[in-house]
């Protein structure tokens, strides 16, 4: 989600599962089927985690620690995962974040066209300006800082993800809630959410069919990482549209624009990303689908 709500980010909490969600119904192990994508073992899978931060700011402590730990959640499922699309999905996830494709920051460091992102998300008239900051240090004023943390867990721009780490002391993140959401994050990355989410962008008017898709596909690799062995098309489809009811999106998608006239199912959504076929998008991050750059996106988009 590109914008993490207190409310979403308790249910995670409440769902997430981690490495004992990697087997299926039975218990059984998947094996993973010939030419799928690599099994994710090996140097990447292996190695440390490292991140990069936005604007090469340092995290906190506490925020460096929680971050870590979330890492580690990836790493074990890279090496240990049920299948091979589950070991690569988080080797990968972990790839981009090594190589600085990711970066990741603190909520309350987020300044300039970001926070003035978040600030329009957050609806409410006056708080911040019509127009995007040209001072890329921009940080808002006092209303605005209560007003983002009281609203916000976390949200992604570009290659970007912020979080509302926890301050010394206090409770934070549970890992495994934080390698799933860092799943479903760097999924939006990699497919410029943010730029196919509105249908105009600088004026944050979401179009619900678009918007839609990109919460839908992330959900779907959220599935891959949270069922591993159970991860079949059919249960993703089903698990991906219970999350978007749940979390109350409220989106009402017009299924026909995107499958065609008639189309009243997004099963052929959620089969085409397991065939890897790139018509909705893609699931895992691997370095050579990775966008280009993230220059400014187009003012306005329409239904692809």
């Amino acid at each position: 989600m590109r914008r993490i709500h207190r409310s979403l980010v308790a249910l995670s909490l409440a769902s997430a599962t981690g490495l004992a969600a990697c087997q299926d119904d039975t218990g059984a192990p998947e094996s993973p089927a010939q030419g799928s994508p690599s099994d994710g073992k090996g140097d990447r899978a292996s190695s440390p985690p490292a991140y990069h931060t936005v604007g090469d700011l340092p995290l906190s402590e506490a925020a460096n620690a929680t971050l870590k730990a979330g890492l580690e959640v990836l790493t074990q499922v890279a090496r240990e995962g049920a299948t091979g699309r589950q070991r690569a999905q988080a080797a990968e996830t972990l790839a981009r974040i090594a190589a600085g494709d990711v970066r990741i920051g603190a909520l309350e460091t987020a300044r300039g066209v970001d926070l003035w992102h978040m600030c329009r998300d957050l609806e409410q008239p006056g708080l911040c300006p019509e127009s995007p900051p040209e001072d890329p240090e921009w940080t808002g004023d006092a209303a605005l800082r209560v007003a983002i943390p009281m609203a916000i867990d976390g949200y992604q721009w570009g290659d970007r993800i912020y979080f509302a780490f926890a301050a010394e002391g206090s409770e934070g993140l549970e890992p495994q809630t934080l390698a799933v959401t860092l799943v479903h994050e760097v999924n939006h990355v990699l497919n410029r959410s943010e730029c196919s989410y509105y249908a105009d962008v600088w004026a944050h008017e979401v179009d619900d069919t678009l918007a839609f898709l990109e919460e839908y596909r992330a959900f779907v690799a959220e599935c891959v990482h949270r069922r591993g062995a159970g991860a079949t098309v059919v249960r993703c489809d089903a698990w991906a549209n219970a999350q978007l009811t749940e979390r109350d999106y409220g989106f009402s998608p017009d299924l026909s624009a995107l499958l065609g006239e008639g189309a009243t199912e997004t099963r052929p959504i959620a089969q085409s990303l397991f065939d890897d076929e790139g018509a909705f998008g893609w699931l895992t991050p691997r370095a050579e689908r990775w966008p280009v750059d993230f220059a400014a996106c187009e003012p306005a988009r329409s239904v692809r």
